[in-house]
């Protein structure tokens, strides 16, 4: 097994991908350049996010900047070659909606659509809370509604499905951007479905001043990244259960790396795409 991160870069807004054998050591394809910018929208990627879809595609959402209400999305069949962009409307009918950040989705199969969800703040309710919307192709979206609201602000939201349990792995937005402050930090809810409800099972389980928080499967453990957000690094932690988490050394990822997702992939035919990856010339912006 081969695990590939993607994440963007504040310097410049685009994709970046890493790879690991084991979701520690991580090391950048590409020599840490971008292999792909967006051409719609605010040309800009955020909180690249990248999952291989029921159609066999492998679908990248991501936000479109820091206040627009859009979600950016494109599809590939072999993460090397991408398809032209759309633009998904996540917010548009909500009026007062002021942005849509960090979208991941999962498939459901039992009704065959995916759940699209982000984080959104509006004048009706000025704090941020977790949405949703379904899709069955990326293009056509029912209504938004909120999908997780704790009574206070919220972000960075990640769901993963565990003995039909579906874990909400979420950033505790409460608190102030600076050393010693309370919160800040991600906690854990659980729902018997996808759709909710969500009802909060823990304490904080990460540092404080950390947030985008990536979970995956690594052997016989659970393993959280998250971006410490103040202080240009990372940091790791480990599960056996989703709810109760303990810091891990070792992990190493890519400098100036913000805010992503992994991916799980079989190890066949690894070398030949790694090599596809690293030479990869990145769409041109227009």
């Amino acid at each position: 097994m081969v695990y590939l991160l993607s994440y963007f870069r504040t310097v410049e807004e685009a994709l970046h991908l890493a790879w690991s054998e084991d979701g520690l050591a991580w090391r950048a394809l590409n020599d840490n350049r971008s292999i792909l910018h967006a051409t719609i929208g605010n040309h800009s990627i955020r909180d690249p996010f990248i999952r291989q879809g029921a159609d066999g595609l492998f679908h990248l959402v991501s936000t479109d900047s820091w206040w627009s209400t859009n979600l950016l999305h494109t599809q590939s069949r072999d993460l090397v070659h991408w398809e032209p962009w759309n633009l998904l409307p996540a917010m548009a009918s909500i009026p007062g909606a002021r942005n849509a950040w960090a979208p991941e989705f999962v498939y459901v199969p039992e009704r065959a659509i995916y759940q699209l969800f982000w984080a959104s703040i509006t004048t009706e309710e000025p704090y941020q809370r977790i949405w949703y919307a379904e899709t069955r192709d990326f293009r056509a979206l029912t209504p938004p509604a909120v999908l997780f609201d704790p009574g206070y602000p919220v972000i960075d939201a990640t769901l993963i499905e565990r003995q039909g349990t579906w874990f909400m792995l979420y950033k505790d937005e409460r608190g102030e951007n600076r050393p010693g402050t309370n919160y800040k930090s991600m906690r854990v809810a659980t729902a018997p479905d996808p759709g909710g409800p969500y009802t909060p099972q823990s304490d904080l389980i990460s540092p404080h001043l950390t947030e985008g928080p990536a979970v995956f499967r690594a052997g016989d453990r659970w393993l959280m990244l998250y971006d410490f957000f103040l202080h240009d690094r990372w940091g790791a932690s480990e599960s056996t259960d989703l709810l109760h988490w303990r810091e891990v050394e070792g992990l190493v990822v890519p400098p100036g790396a913000r805010h992503g997702s992994v991916l799980s992939l079989p190890g066949q035919g690894w070398e030949q795409l790694r090599e596809r990856l690293s030479s990869r010339e990145p769409s041109p912006e227009h």
